[in-house]
């Protein structure tokens, strides 16, 4: 009987582990997913911030936080995708994505451990 119990105990903090590094795992992806929108959003402004609509010399610059098209101009400058700019671009609001990420998890660690502190020191009451 009692190695069957100790058995139960074992599976169910095995679970309880897994459960917990699925929470975390999916955590992450809301946080990089949240990390991407910020800069999907950064783009846009970028985008919506140069529709000006009357000027014959303005020069227009997409991109956020790198310049990835520049046309118009006095001297008139053709636009020009920036291959470089694009995968700079990216790279950054992946690598802002996985920080957003990651700070999501170990927000949400220190939450469950100040939760477990504060839950040893009250008695819980029904």
């Amino acid at each position: 009987m009692d190695d069957s119990n100790a058995q139960l105990q074992r599976e169910v903090q095995h679970l309880r582990v897994e459960v917990r590094r699925l929470r975390s795992g999916m955590r992450f992806i809301v946080g990089f997913v949240f990390g991407l929108l910020i800069f999907l959003l950064a783009n846009i402004v970028s985008h919506f911030s140069q529709m000006r609509i009357g000027a014959t010399d303005q020069v227009l610059v997409y991109g956020f936080p790198l310049p990835v098209w520049i046309e118009g101009g006095l001297p008139r400058i053709d636009g020009e995708l920036n291959y470089f700019a694009v995968w700079a671009d990216i790279a950054i609001a992946l690598l802002c994505g996985t920080v957003v990420g990651v700070l999501f998890v170990r927000r949400a660690r220190h939450d469950i451990a100040a939760s477990n502190r504060s839950s040893h020191d009250t008695a819980f009451v029904l």
